[in-house]
């Protein structure tokens, strides 16, 4: 709820990318830390499998949105891996299509626990972190079936994650707000980043590479559309007793890691130049 599917959808227009919808695939401690024991459980749905590092558990993969997988092969590929990297890399060319000359993304909200993870085991690897005015994000994660409590349980958890790695020389911070209102300067800095040359079709609503659901029922907007503001202060709109519930709650939270340097919604506002 903080703009990652429009992130995607304009990074999948650029010809040298290909970027993944929700896979849970980089959220998973254990297949950065432990390869070899922990990968025959990727595959499991039950209670043996891997569960994502994020407050939803998520145990698994999630292939939905990935045509035409062939499970057999995905495990054989799997089994064949010597490394964590080495699965990724096959895992895009195989499925994916990803050709010699392109870069590979993924949009998972939780990889945001996994940034430290993923930084260290891909060394040429860049981290984007989209964030967008905590309250909005509160409000449309509300939208979308969640209480407030678990919202802002979510939104605290992986904000907090994502942040803690904001000296790192390749983490790069974009605002929705700034994705939206200033488009064009945005998505140019972005390219800078990727060391990518800015395309003109990156700007241009278009159909994706991967066909995939564009516009939930909770959205004001459909992501592969003109870019719009349409999701801009959403929060104004909630009943004022919701408005009051969430502040109450964000108030009263804190994440409880220790390493985190931002573990309250005030000092996560802070940083993020958010109200």
């Amino acid at each position: 709820s903080t703009g990652s599917s429009l992130l995607r959808q304009i990074l999948n227009r650029h010809s040298q990318i290909v970027c993944a919808p929700e896979t849970h695939l980089f959220c998973k401690p254990a297949l950065y830390t432990n390869w070899n024991t922990q990968r025959a459980k990727l595959l499991k749905k039950s209670i043996f499998g891997l569960s994502s590092n994020s407050l939803l558990g998520f145990v698994g993969l999630q292939l939905e949105e990935v045509e035409s997988i062939d499970h057999s092969e995905l495990a054989d590929t799997l089994k064949k891996s010597e490394n964590f990297p080495d699965f990724v890399n096959q895992f895009f060319k195989t499925f994916l299509g990803l050709k010699a000359d392109q870069l590979w993304g993924e949009k998972t909200p939780c990889n945001s626990n996994c940034f430290k993870y993923f930084l260290s085991t891909f060394e040429t690897s860049k981290v984007i972190h989209i964030t967008r005015n905590p309250y909005d994000t509160i409000a449309s994660l509300k939208a979308r079936g969640l209480s407030i409590t678990q919202a802002c349980s979510r939104y605290l958890f992986n904000t907090s994650n994502a942040i803690n790695l904001h000296d790192h020389p390749n983490y790069k911070l974009i605002k929705y707000e700034d994705l939206v209102l200033s488009p064009e300067g945005t998505v140019k800095g972005l390219m800078a980043f990727l060391n990518l040359e800015m395309e003109s079709t990156t700007l241009l609503p278009n159909e994706t590479k991967a066909q995939v659901v564009t516009q939930l029922h909770s959205w004001n907007h459909d992501e592969t559309a003109t870019i719009g503001k349409k999701s801009l202060d959403r929060f104004s709109k909630l009943i004022e007793e919701d408005q009051d519930e969430i502040k109450q709650c964000l108030a009263s939270m804190k994440v409880n890691i220790a390493e985190n340097k931002y573990q309250s919604f005030k000092s996560i506002c802070e940083h993020l130049a958010y109200p």
